[in-house]
């Protein structure tokens, strides 16, 4: 509510950008810096163990990462307020 993004974003239902994570809560894994998918790979979580492990995440209804892997090109767009 604080961005005014309400009508687009927070809810699953038609028209809306149905952004979502799939996760298992019972996984866990330990932060290496090779498996580290975002551009500053320091993390202070280097070599701890997490649990929870993201399965898969659709943006506006699409798969773009599954097991692991990104899949295909970034497909975000700008949010404005």
């Amino acid at each position: 509510r604080l961005y005014s993004l309400t009508e687009r974003k927070g809810r699953l239902e038609p028209g809306l950008d149905a952004d979502i994570a799939v996760w298992d809560p019972e996984a866990s894994f330990v932060v290496e810096e090779g498996s580290i998918l975002h551009r500053h790979k320091l993390s202070p979580y280097t070599g701890q163990k997490l649990d929870g492990v993201v399965k898969r995440t659709y943006v506006r209804g699409r798969l773009v990462y599954q097991d692991g892997q990104i899949l295909g090109p970034p497909r975000g767009k700008l949010l404005t307020a």
